[in-house]
């Protein structure tokens, strides 16, 4: 910046979670990111000197400005930033020191389910080792079973609470969704990486893939999920693209269930309705073999 300056031991990063940090994006994904910043000097070296949080503040929104600049279609893109240690209230980016001091003391554990999908964007030089070595640390740190089995269901409870997922078109809530599977791959890659790193990923059908093939879960659940995933897919990008984020089936039209049922690779709108339920049932009853019950026995 030509009136603040800059930090010469300045260091800044920007790191993708969720559909992003998993490169699963959809159409209408909201992009989940984090920003990260580690300086020792106090103030920036310009004439308008800046402490380096207001600094590091102005950098991230000037990069949430540009990827959110409305077009003539509307905005760029739709930017979640709550996944950031302090919240929706607090300062847009974190700094290296508070964010491993958080994570080591005070992360719950949906929020280190949330760092199986953190993939850096964008760091530089030995920042990016100590951000990779931050996360990696986190994700293969010994769990505390009872805890991860008692934090995941819990967090799932609240999640149905205000998405309650009844309607089998609501690919992303409904039991055995995009939640359920997700959860499942985030849970499972907690439980054992301490003693199989090679699991992690922050692609769910990957590390359902790599779950499997280390033995972690049996191959034919793995491939009931991936096979979910996929459907799952490409029902939602059809829905995104035609119908925004809610579908109704009694008010679409022949031509948009045409559409689905096509795009989904089945002969009739009925049989697509059946593979859906079926499923949704399947993947649902997984989730309640690894999560659901055996935390109900806590």
């Amino acid at each position: 910046s030509i009136h603040h300056g800059h930090f010469l031991d300045g260091n800044f990063a920007v790191v993708a979670l969720g559909k992003l940090g998993g490169r699963e994006i959809t159409i209408n994904s909201d992009l989940d990111l984090l920003f990260i910043y580690q300086a020792n000097a106090s103030h920036s070296s310009g004439q308008r000197s800046l402490p380096k949080i207001s600094y590091f503040n102005r950098l991230s929104q000037r990069y949430i400005s540009a990827l959110t600049v409305s077009t003539v279609e509307g905005p760029l893109f739709d930017l979640d930033l709550r996944l950031r240690p302090s919240g929706e209230a607090g300062p847009i980016a974190s700094s290296f020191t508070s964010l491993s001091k958080y994570l080591h003391n005070d992360a719950w554990v949906w929020e280190k389910m949330a760092l199986t999908r953190a993939r850096i964007v964008f760091a530089e030089g030995s920042f990016l080792g100590d951000l990779k070595n931050l996360f990696s640390s986190q994700l293969r740190c010994p769990p505390d079973k009872r805890a991860l089995l008692k934090g995941a269901a819990e967090m799932r409870c609240k999640l149905l609470q205000s998405h309650p997922g009844h309607q089998i078109w609501n690919i992303k809530h409904m039991r055995g969704g995009f939640v359920d599977i997700e959860f499942i791959a985030q849970y499972l890659q907690l439980l054992h990486a301490y003693e199989s790193p090679a699991i992690l990923s922050t692609n769910t059908a990957e590390a359902l893939k790599l779950l499997s093939v280390n033995g972690l879960i049996e191959n034919d659940k793995a491939k009931i999920l991936i096979d979910a995933l996929i459907l799952w897919h490409k029902i939602q990008g059809v829905l995104r693209l035609c119908s925004g984020k809610q579908f109704i089936e009694d008010r679409s039209t022949e031509g948009l269930q045409n559409l689905l049922t096509i795009t989904s690779g089945m002969d009739s709108f009925a049989t697509l309705k059946l593979a859906v339920h079926e499923t949704a049932c399947n993947s649902y009853s997984i989730f309640q073999d690894i999560i659901e019950i055996p935390a109900k026995k806590l």
